[in-house]
């Protein structure tokens, strides 16, 4: 079973008390921490078996949610075993399995038994667990060491961004919040900021570094032990990751003292890399030492990407900002490559055109620059890659309008109520008679104003349930649309590609089927399957154990053709099986609408209910019906 934080069984709590389905951004709210780390728990906590299930609507609980948390009643407050175990045995130490009874509190039978899962723990990230004359000892890559190290830290980070008292003593004192106020300082000294969500991930990365940093013998408050470079010239060339590295060490050795090597330096720098930016455009250039041929390079990688899909040209600081971040990707290709894959798989479920899209930049990348992306790099490219397109083409967000007399600020009151609450993804204004621009929504609390828009009346006090009731026509609303989007799909389902069972089980097989099936009905050549296998080798096409939707890199198809197969019994599919499976064949001319049919197709099978009703269909007609329409 997975190891839950203290955070981390709050959320299944949580999920599990909710009425209907949680949000991430409710989650976020009530825990004092953001979105993407809500994200991350979540990711952690499905990480033997689906226990959360990520809906348009939030998150709703499976079985295995209850069975999870009633064996997680115990007081949590303390790291498991095996966390404490491979902290001291990553930090070097030699012990005995004596010494981590002692150290533990427990029997020798019992450390006995947590070895095991240590070393299964330990394969899995290249490392291996010795035992010689009864000392054990963990051997492997340095950089494998504080990759696992940063995982047991994220693992053991509670809802304040802080460690448990007995793992921060484990790490020597060392508490993640000071270090975070560390980054923060360094930066504003080195005229540098710390980019949205970037910022854990950092100070997590910084405490290990921190961690492995050999202590110095000055007495806290003095400076730390190292020989500064006093060249002028060599200061003014030093990368701006290098100063701050400098800075970090400098801010930390006078609360506890550090004899960072050079080499100690260079891997605070390469954390860095990437990850900061100068505060003011004019410096901007100076981050990262990359040369102007590298970012043409990838200037023209991106934007020819962007063209195939028909996203507007990136203007020259989104296109300068994202060569930076895959300069620096690169340079920590060889040593100290990312490997959170919460940010990418999040992205995939939440934003599949946008994941789609960041795929195929990332390997054109490869191909291009000979350095194949990793998944904890994926997600970082996707985000850029994110950031660009919401902007070139608009995020699609709810408009909320909200009417009514203003008498004791009762309007503004509700604007600031659910601007706060629903800031993801709504904007909320007051109502303008004037204006030739409905919304999509109007809340009022009196008479109801000319609008093409759903309404919903709400008291002026405007209670738990007033909110409710918005959050209800918000979310049928992103239904709709949804489901609008997934109808501009329907004219490329044919029944000639619609097949029930067939005897198929694995992944291979129904790709290949699919794949020869309309290569029969002549929309795709002979190659067509290979391409799909390819794309599936990049990351699964699966979602949520109920369906897939597999297709090619290329849009070569001689017209865009959707093959439906569906299957009560399931097909194995990356792990888990699912119902439905959907071959996406396109044509490059209907590029510029698969970002709406994509996503919107994905949006509605997001429901176990619609895809068991869906895998009964006996035709494409009652199937389209079953896709399209609400499950009331």
């Amino acid at each position: 079973m997975v190891n839950l934080s203290e955070r981390q069984q709050a959320i299944l709590r949580m999920v599990l008390a909710g009425d209907g389905p949680v949000t991430g951004s409710e989650l976020a709210r009530r825990l004092g921490v953001s979105l993407r780390t809500v994200q991350t728990d979540i990711a952690r906590i499905n990480g033997d078996e689906q226990v959360l299930i990520s809906t348009n609507r939030g998150y709703l609980p499976t079985l295995a949610a209850s069975t999870m948390i009633r064996e997680y009643a115990r007081d949590a407050t303390c790291p498991a075993p095996d966390h404490q175990i491979m902290v001291h045995l990553l930090a070097g130490e030699e012990l005995t399995v004596d010494d981590l009874a002692l150290v533990l509190y427990e029997s020798t039978s019992s450390v006995e038994r947590q070895l095991k899962e240590v070393k299964d723990i330990l394969d899995k990230h290249g490392l291996t667990l010795c035992r010689t004359k009864g000392y054990l000892r963990v051997e492997g890559n340095e950089c494998s060491r504080r990759r696992l190290m940063g995982q047991l830290v994220m693992d053991e980070v509670g809802p304040a961004f802080s460690l448990t008292e007995a793992f921060a003593r484990d790490l020597k004192g060392i508490r993640i919040d000071e270090v975070s106020d560390i980054l923060q300082q360094a930066a504003l000294a080195c005229n540098l900021t710390i980019p949205e969500g970037y910022g854990q991930d950092l100070a997590v990365g910084v405490t290990i570094a921190l961690f492995f940093i050999k202590p110095g013998t000055a007495s806290v408050g003095d400076s730390m032990v190292i020989t500064p470079t006093t060249d002028a010239v060599s200061v003014a060339s030093e990368s701006c990751e290098w100063r701050m590295a400098r800075e970090i060490c400098r801010l930390y050795g006078k609360l506890h003292p550090l004899s960072p090597s050079e080499e100690d330096l260079d891997y605070l720098a390469s954390l860095l890399a990437g990850r900061v930016r100068a505060t003011n455009v004019a410096d901007e250039l100076a981050v990262g030492g990359m040369p102007r041929e590298f970012e043409i390079k990838v200037t023209a990688i991106a934007t020819s990407v962007f063209a195939d899909y028909l996203i507007p040209a990136p203007n020259h600081l989104q296109l300068h900002n994202f060569a930076l971040h895959v300069y620096a990707m690169v340079k920590r290709a060889k040593s100290n490559p990312l490997e959170d894959l919460t940010i990418a798989e999040s992205i995939r479920t939440n934003s599949p055109f946008i994941y789609e899209v960041s795929l195929a930049v990332a390997d054109r990348l490869g191909e291009e620059l000979g350095a194949k992306v990793v998944q904890g790099e994926l997600g970082f490219i996707c985000v850029h890659v994110g950031l660009i397109i919401l902007e070139g083409m608009g995020e699609q967000r709810v408009t909320i309008a909200v009417a009514g007399e203003d008498y004791q600020g009762i309007r503004r009151r509700i604007i600031a109520n659910l601007s706060t609450r629903l800031a993801a993804y709504v904007d909320v204004t007051a109502f303008d008679p004037i204006s030739d621009v409905d919304s999509d929504i109007l809340v009022t609390t009196g008479e109801i104003p000319v609008t093409t828009g759903a309404v919903v009346r709400v008291s002026p006090l405007f209670t738990e349930r007033d909110f409710q009731a918005v959050e209800v026509a918000v979310t049928s609303f992103v239904e709709h649309r949804d489901a609008l989007k997934a109808a501009k799909a329907t004219r490329f389902f044919r029944p000639e590609v619609f097949f029930r069972e067939q005897g198929l089980h694995t992944r291979e097989e129904t790709i290949c089927f699919l794949a020869k099936r309309l290569q029969d009905y002549g929309v795709v050549g002979e190659d067509f399957a290979q391409s799909v296998l390819r794309r599936e080798s990049m990351g699964s096409t699966g979602f949520f154990g109920l369906f897939a939707i597999p297709h090619a890199m290329e849009m070569d198809a001689s017209r865009t053709t959707i093959a439906t197969l569906v299957s009560e019994k399931g097909i194995e599919w990356d792990g888990g099986r699912v119902n439905v499976v959907l071959m996406i064949a396109l044509n490059a001319q209907d590029r510029g609408i698969f970002m709406d049919i994509y996503d919107g197709i994905i949006r509605q099978l997001c429901d176990a209910r619609r895809i068991s009703r869906l895998a009964r269909t006996k035709t494409l007609e009652d199937f389209l019906h079953c896709m399209l329409y609400s499950l009331t």
